[in-house]
């Protein structure tokens, strides 16, 4: 009935055809983040604001969408008040599940998201009033309700430079990042072979000579990684870890760097300002790639912000473990 009721004419402005009901215009927190361009399906959600017992719930292709500001009628004019939630391309590289009560609600990330760089994915949540129909209905009875999307995902590019650390002989080096209690563990999506490094590529590195030519020229190894997006208080921490190849005799333990994202980020000083960038909420939510430098050394490991300027003065030191990781 919604498709045939938009189909009608209830995408015009005017609100002509339209059934009584709520318009709900979305926009995103980052101005950056262009809503009608990016928005490619959208599920509405209308809870009890008491209960959190799921009202009504219903989808929309974008070509259900209004047309120019991409806004959706939401037919339902119950007069009360309610929680109101909107998801933008859910399905895409995320899933969302436990629709029946604003309590149980939630999203995934997809696997084939870790394996590339995801989609925009939105949400945005309010409380909304519909207001009694007039006593004289000489029109219809539109409301209209803006929400401001928050992003869900970010994109962190990770560059390991070489000091004088080589990893121990017949061992790889790896990268992945967890979020709180390994609820979403992210492994690199272009750093091939799993994301690890080889020792044998770390050894003819160091002895590059720039005058010759060389299958292995001295450059940071890149890795890249999907996640979900990033706020204070939620813990994002990257591991850097030895790994012993296959054949390879470990007697000794590997070695293990780990470093907490988040907390990074929220000390980092911008150089040419002198202030911290990223410690609000607000501020990681207009940034959508962060570049991360951990630049390895057998003593003292650096981290740098920021394409490799704006260094973090937080020394980080080897950890030690075990036999081999489990990934």
């Amino acid at each position: 009935m919604l498709a045939g009721a938009l189909q009608a004419g209830c995408v015009k402005e005017d609100y002509s055809d339209c059934p009584p009901g709520v318009y709900v215009t979305l926009e995103a927190a980052n101005p950056g983040h262009d809503y009608a361009e990016i928005v490619q399906n959208l599920s509405l959600y209308l809870y009890n604001i008491e209960s959190g017992a799921l009202i009504c719930r219903r989808d929309y292709t974008r070509e259900e969408l209004r047309e120019g500001d991409r806004a959706a009628l939401l037919p339902y004019s119950a007069p009360g008040t309610y929680r109101l939630l909107a998801v933008v391309n859910d399905g895409l590289y995320t899933t969302t599940y436990g629709h029946d009560r604003f309590s149980t609600i939630y999203s995934t990330v997809n696997e084939e998201a870790l394996g590339h760089d995801a989609e925009a994915f939105f949400s945005a949540e309010r409380t909304i009033t519909i207001g009694a129909a007039p006593a004289t209905r000489a029109a219809v009875e539109i409301e209209e309700h803006r929400m401001t999307l928050a992003k869900h995902n970010n994109n962190i590019c990770l560059h390991l430079e070489y000091a004088d650390y080589v990893p121990t002989g017949g061992t790889n080096l790896t990268a992945w990042i967890d979020s709180p209690g390994r609820a979403f563990h992210y492994q690199p999506y272009n750093a091939g072979a799993g994301g690890m490094l080889r020792s044998d590529f770390w050894a003819r590195v160091d002895n590059y000579d720039s005058d010759a030519t060389h299958p292995y020229p001295r450059h940071p190894a890149e890795m890249s990684f999907s996640t979900m997006r990033m706020w204070h208080g939620s813990r994002m921490t990257l591991c850097i870890e030895e790994y012993a190849g296959q054949g390879a005799e470990v007697e000794d333990e590997l070695r293990r760097l780990t470093i907490d994202v988040t907390e990074v980020l929220r000390e980092y000083i911008e150089p040419e300002t002198q202030e911290k960038i990223y410690d609000t909420d607000e501020e990681l939510e207009f940034h959508d790639e962060y570049h991360i430098t951990v630049r390895l050394s057998e003593f003292e490991n650096s981290v740098i912000v920021g394409d490799g300027f704006g260094l973090v003065v937080q020394v980080r030191k080897w950890d030690y473990i075990k036999g081999n990781i489990d990934l």
